[in-house]
């Protein structure tokens, strides 16, 4: 989503910003295609740049420091109205996400959750958002969600599953 700024010439790196939503070096790695392909169709140099978190990422597309920034839905309509931001494109693949629970549990589907402590992530991501869509719709009361405080990046909240009296461990697809 691109803010427009008068003053960028060519010389001047083309700063592509990055919601931080998995670790800083496979998140660089994911996107540096996409960033080599860029340098070639507008012939200026791209750099990819990212947040310490989501919330320092949120803060900063708010401010309109970035000139072009790739983002979760739920963060573009509010950049777009608050920071001059124009959507310009949007992912069309299907987003789904993956259950996980310890496997020795005896949980076999979504409502043998009902009774247990369940850990989402940050409540600002798509993920938690469509765990707690899942999680109501099977009849699993919200109180029983929690939220870990907010990490600087997905794996270091990805560290603190084994510590966590929550479910966690083998996947079943939503």
């Amino acid at each position: 989503m691109p803010r427009a700024d008068p003053d960028a010439g060519p010389s001047k790196p083309l700063e592509f910003a990055l919601a931080p939503y998995i670790g800083t070096r496979p998140l660089l790695a994911m996107f540096q295609p996409l960033a080599d392909y860029l340098e070639q169709r507008i012939g200026r140099e791209v750099l990819l740049v990212t947040a310490p978190s989501l919330r320092e990422f949120e803060r900063r597309a708010r401010n309109g420091e970035y000139e072009i920034a790739m983002m979760s839905p739920q963060r573009a309509r509010p950049a777009q109205m608050t920071s001059g931001y124009v959507p310009l494109l949007r992912v069309t693949n299907d987003l789904y996400g993956v259950l996980v629970v310890p496997e020795a549990s005896n949980v076999r589907s979504v409502r043998d959750l009902a009774q247990r402590r369940i850990a989402l992530p940050d409540r600002l991501t798509v993920t938690a958002r469509l765990g707690r869509e899942l999680l109501n719709t099977a009849g699993v009361d919200e109180r029983s969600i929690v939220y870990p405080r907010a990490f600087q990046s997905t794996r270091a909240r990805s560290r603190t599953r084994s510590c966590s009296p929550c479910c966690a461990g083998k996947s079943m697809p939503w």
